[in-house]
């Protein structure tokens, strides 16, 4: 039997983004209505129920009615968190199928998955602590800040013992800080969980190709691996490359955009001369520099 999915929501543009995540998830049996009362027998084992909840009378209506018909195990909720049914739909259901606004293609898609996959197939595409499971989450990073600061779209989580002990998103326009990317803000918090600015074992997952600042950090922090999604090359196209950062760096210092000056060297030399005879290096023999 071909499983049907009715769309019930007032959002044209939910709709159109849940239709096209199906169609893409290859279903093309589709039904959207505006109103529960106009779908059909919500009962019927064959149905995939996507419900965002906007209005309180139609969504108390609705609810009433999954609760009646028994098909919370066929559905997803979108819904804003100070909803007055939150916390009742929260109690009911699975995490998997709710979806808080903002409304994420990727979450919705992993949703979508979960509900319509055979469960041998779930248990294969919904991975736990994986690669992918962990670079999602960069992605989702991405988007939320994206949507909810208007940030750019970069992400970053980093993994050691298969668990994530930081997160990070860019922070360069809320913070007004030019070395706020994804990967330096993860790198940050995973040195203070950590308790040390050397990672050992822990590996990054980034939603794109770290920029050479980045790339630099990441080797001074230990990191072990490097995951990513977009190249370099992706993010030129919008905007956002580094390949110019890559060329100035491979020149020599005369040939530079960027004035290199050096002066003072004869007296600076004696900061690095009073660290080598007086203070220990314990904790410092990872970095050459």
């Amino acid at each position: 039997m071909i499983k049907q999915h009715i769309i019930i929501s007032p959002d044209a543009m939910v709709c159109q983004l849940v239709t096209g995540i199906l169609k893409k998830n290859g279903i093309s049996s589709i039904i959207n209505q505006d109103l529960l009362g106009k779908a059909h027998d919500i009962s019927s084992t064959d149905i995939f129920l996507i419900d965002i909840i906007d209005d309180t009378q139609l969504s108390e209506g609705l609810w009433a009615k999954c609760l009646s018909s028994n098909i919370l195990n066929q559905a997803v909720f979108i819904i804003n968190s100070e909803h007055s049914l939150y916390n009742t739909i929260v109690s009911h259901c699975p995490a998997e199928q709710i979806i808080i606004k903002p409304v994420f293609p990727d979450k919705l898609y992993s949703a979508i998955n979960t509900l319509s996959s055979e469960p041998e197939i779930n248990q294969a595409e919904q991975p736990n602590n994986t690669r992918e499971a962990f670079m999602k989450r960069a992605l989702d990073i991405s988007f939320e800040k994206m949507r909810e600061e208007r940030e750019a779209p970069f992400g970053a989580v980093i993994v050691k013992d298969n668990k994530i002990i930081a997160e990070g998103s860019s922070e360069v326009i809320s913070q007004n800080d030019p070395t706020a990317h994804a990967e330096i803000v993860a790198l940050r918090k995973a040195g203070k969980k950590l308790d040390h600015y050397y990672l050992r074992d822990c590996e990054i997952y980034t939603s794109t190709e770290p920029c050479p600042m980045c790339l630099a950090a990441l080797y001074l922090a230990g990191i072990q691996k490097i995951y990513y999604a977009n190249s370099q090359s992706d993010a030129e196209e919008f905007g956002f490359g580094r390949q110019n950062l890559y060329d100035e760096i491979a020149m020599v210092r005369d040939k530079r955009i960027m004035p290199y000056i050096r002066m003072m060297e004869d007296e600076a030399i004696y900061a690095l001369e009073e660290w080598k005879n007086n203070f220990t290096s314990d904790g410092y023999n990872t970095i050459e520099g």
